[in-house]
């Protein structure tokens, strides 16, 4: 991904344009890892944990369709696009366009979802570390709208068809269309950047315990270095840091400085991403293990394929669009990894003291999930005593219930999940 995103920017610092034979060999490898990646996740994992979807979101083949239908349509269009350059020596533009709409609105759909979940939980526990990664996702969600727009708009100024030519030549002839695409890019910045430290904020919070083990000073140097490294470019281009370099350099320096800060995003993607393997490396049950590591290898993927420098320049092949559809696959591991921790730990208590005692501090975000899902299982599970209630006695409730009824009500509930858990252990 930080290959294909960064590869028409590293073109302008190189003497001499690869081969068209030679791109089009590259481009079709990054296809067919991309296809490759999509088979492995979806064959070997949704039959397993997205089954929790059904009883967070009310549906589970609806998510479940809705990526797998997306996903073949991405490799079709990537396919179709390899074999027209191939035939054809062009490609049709709507290709981009098609994929670029599917691979962003999905992504928003699910992301929707889960920050609508992350809000419930916080109604129901009040807790700063949930809201901050629902503000997180909200904030995502803007950028990917931001993101399409800007893509939609430049999109409409180039040719319905792209040739097979110089891809230096085809970068020249780039230029920005207008105040309205200046207007988006401006704010697709201030939203990537905005993005970038909320995620970074409950991110160190979680990973505070290794302040104890590394030192303040040690801790706080290397939780650092994702956050500078991401405004460091910012600095230099608005302070002209890299000005004499350039003079004096040219495209040697150019070539040094896109391989260094061009991938700034993927690389500080790994640090929220680690935040989940830390907490699964605490854990030793498999049904948790595994969920919390899709759920950091979504959070990398989602800020790794969310660039657009890729296609910034439309080329032949176009290099960057394997890069954008990932990003639908990145919000669904995202979501199922998610909803499947906080389903399994709210199923049984035995398993949440396990977790708490293994993972420490690290388990506080898992805490909170969990004890917010367990509420929402409650709270459901009181309902259907009610309505069972009402349909016994054939008459409406009184409109006023006691405090005491409602803790009654609970009790139940809970005597009654207590006794069905250790039936399934004594059989």
């Amino acid at each position: 991904m930080i290959v294909d995103s960064i590869l028409t920017s590293i073109y302008t610092s190189i003497p001499k344009d690869p081969s068209p034979l030679m791109n089009s060999f590259v481009f079709t490898v990054f296809v067919t890892f991309f296809i490759f990646s999509n088979y492995i996740f979806l064959r070997y994992y949704r039959k397993g944990a997205a089954n929790d979807l059904k009883s967070a979101l009310g549906s589970r083949e609806l998510p479940n369709k809705t990526i797998v239908v997306s996903q073949i349509a991405l490799s079709s269009i990537l396919i179709i696009i390899i074999a027209q350059i191939l035939a054809f020596q062009s490609y049709n533009l709507v290709l981009i366009v098609y994929a670029i709409y599917i691979s962003h609105l999905v992504a928003i759909g699910f992301l929707v979802l889960l920050a609508y979940q992350f809000v419930r939980w916080f109604v129901a526990t009040k807790k700063y570390l949930i809201v901050a990664y629902a503000f997180v996702f909200c904030i995502i969600i803007l950028y990917l709208i931001t993101s399409l727009a800007f893509l939609s708009v430049d999109l409409s100024y180039r040719d319905p068809t792209v040739k097979m030519k110089s891809i230096k030549t085809m970068m020249a002839d780039y230029s920005t269309y207008g105040t309205k695409l200046s207007s988006l890019a401006t704010l697709y910045t201030y939203l990537s950047i905005i993005s970038f430290v909320a995620i970074w904020i409950p991110s160190i919070i979680i990973l505070r315990t290794y302040s104890t083990r590394l030192g303040r000073i040690r801790y706080w140097a290397l939780v650092s270095i994702p956050l500078i490294y991401f405004f460091f470019p910012y600095f230099g281009n608005e302070f002209g840091i890299f000005d004499d370099l350039l003079l004096e350099y040219g495209m040697q320096f150019n070539l040094i400085y896109y391989i260094m800060f061009s991938p700034y995003k993927q690389i500080g993607g790994l640090l929220f991403g680690i935040v989940f393997w830390v907490i699964a490396s605490k854990i030793k049950r498999q049904n948790l293990k595994i969920p919390m590591r899709i759920a950091g290898i979504g959070m990398i993927l989602l800020f790794g394929s969310a660039v657009l420098h890729g296609l910034t320049f439309i080329v032949s092949p176009p290099f960057g669009l394997v890069t954008i559809s990932f990003m639908s696959l990145a919000s669904y591991m995202l979501l199922i990894g998610i909803f499947s921790t906080a389903k399994e730990l709210s199923r049984d208590v035995l398993v949440r003291r396990e977790i708490y005692k293994l993972a420490g501090q690290h388990s506080d975000l898992l805490s909170n999930i969990s004890r917010a899902e367990l509420n929402r299982m409650v709270e459901k599970s009181v309902g259907g005593i009610v309505k069972k209630m009402k349909d016994e006695i054939d008459a409406p409730l009184q409109p006023q219930l006691e405090e005491s009824d409602y803790k009654k009500f609970v009790d139940d509930v809970l005597a009654e999940l207590t006794s069905s858990k250790k039936q399934q252990q004594q059989s």
